[in-house]
C-alpha cells in the first residue's frame, strides 16, 4: 500500500475501502514508508527482511514471520534496517470483519497492539495470505469473498494463539464485566471519535447508569476520564513521534479545542504541549499551531 510523504497521512475507508469491504496488497519495501493512520483494521505479514514498525511512539523489531494487526486507533510507520528490503503482506479490512470473539482475544484488558513473531504460530500465515491474494484477484468468483473472509479468521486465529504463547500465565477469563469489556474494546479502537457514555452503553449492552457504574467500579475511573486519558496519551506521543502542529494533534486526538486540550494536558503532564514537543526528537520547526 503505496503512502504518500507527510506529517502524517490519514488513510481513509472511503480512498481505500468505498466499494469493498477488504484490499490485499503485496509490497517491497526499500525505505521508510513515513508516518500514517487509517480508518481500518490493517493486518500485516512480513516475508522476508528485517525492519522496525514505530507504533504510537513505539519502536517495534520486524522480521520474516512476523505477524501484526493495527486499528483505526494507531499511528506507525515502517522502515527495513539499512541495506535490506522488506517484502510484506497487507490486508486491509472494514471493522465489520473482525470476529467479536477474535477481537476481544486480541485486545483483552486494555492491550493496543497485538503481534506476534512465533514461528511455530505464524509459519502457515504466508500459505494464507497466498490464498488470500489469489482470491482477491478474482473476487468476482463465487464463494471468493467467504474464502477470503474464512482466511482471515485464519490468521487472526494464529495471532491469538501467538499472542497466548506469549503469556502462558494470563488468565484466559477477562478480569472485567462482559459489558465492560465490550466497551473497553470499543473505545480503545475509537476514543479519537466522538464518544458519549450514551452510545458507549449501547454497545456493552448494558443501561447508561448500570453501565456507568459499573464502569467507574472495574476500571478505576469515571468513563470520560478514561477516554480523556486515552487521548492525551495518544495527543503525547504523536507530539514526541512527529512535527504534526499542535493544533492539529489537537483535533486528530478528539479534543474540540485547543485551549481545552492544552489546559488539560498540562494538568495531566506537567508541561504544555508545546514544551513536550520542542523536548522530543521530532519537535521542531512544523509547529505553527
Amino acid at each position: 500500500m503505496q503512502v504518500m510523504k507527510g506529517y502524517p497521512d490519514r488513510l481513509t475507508i472511503e480512498d481505500f475501502l468505498a466499494e469493498t469491504p477488504f484490499c490485499f496488497f503485496s509490497q517491497r519495501l526499500d525505505e521508510l514508508c513515513p508516518l500514517h493512520w487509517h480508518e481500518f483494521y490493517e493486518l500485516t505479514y512480513i516475508l522476508s527482511g528485517n525492519g522496525v514498525n514505530t507504533v504510537n511512539g513505539t519502536d517495534l523489531p520486524i522480521g520474516p514471520g512476523t505477524l501484526f494487526l493495527l486499528t483505526p486507533a494507531d499511528f506507525h510507520e515502517i522502515r527495513p534496517l539499512e541495506n535490506e528490503e522488506l517484502r510484506i503482506y497487507n490486508f486491509i479490512f472494514k471493522e465489520t470483519l473482525i470476529d467479536p470473539e477474535l477481537r476481544e482475544r486480541l485486545f483483552r484488558g486494555d492491550k493496543r497492539i497485538a503481534c506476534c513473531d512465533d514461528a511455530a504460530q505464524t509459519r502457515r500465515a504466508a500459505d494464507f495470505f497466498r490464498l488470500m491474494e489469489e482470491e482477491c484477484a478474482a473476487a468476482g468468483r463465487f464463494g471468493a469473498i467467504r474464502i477470503v473472509r474464512n482466511l482471515l479468521d485464519s490468521l487472526l486465529v494464529l495471532l491469538c494463539r501467538g499472542e497466548q504463547e506469549e503469556r502462558p500465565a494470563q488468565t484466559a477469563r477477562s478480569p472485567y464485566h462482559p459489558g465492560v469489556q465490550r466497551a473497553l474494546l470499543h473505545i480503545q479502537h475509537h476514543f479519537r471519535e466522538p464518544l458519549t457514555l450514551e452510545d458507549v452503553a449501547r454497545e456493552s449492552r448494558l443501561s447508561a447508569n448500570y453501565f456507568s457504574e459499573c464502569f467507574r467500579q472495574q476500571t478505576g475511573i469515571p468513563f470520560q476520564r478514561y477516554v480523556m486519558d486515552l487521548r492525551l496519551e495518544f495527543a503525547r506521543s504523536l507530539l514526541k513521534a512527529s512535527p504534526l502542529p499542535v493544533t492539529e494533534v489537537c483535533y486528530v486526538s478528539g479534543f474540540n479545542t485547543l485551549t481545552h486540550f492544552e489546559k488539560i494536558y498540562k494538568r495531566k503532564f506537567g508541561q504544555s504541549p508545546r514544551v513536550s514537543r520542542a523536548a522530543s526528537p521530532a519537535g521542531g520547526t512544523r509547529d505553527s499551531g
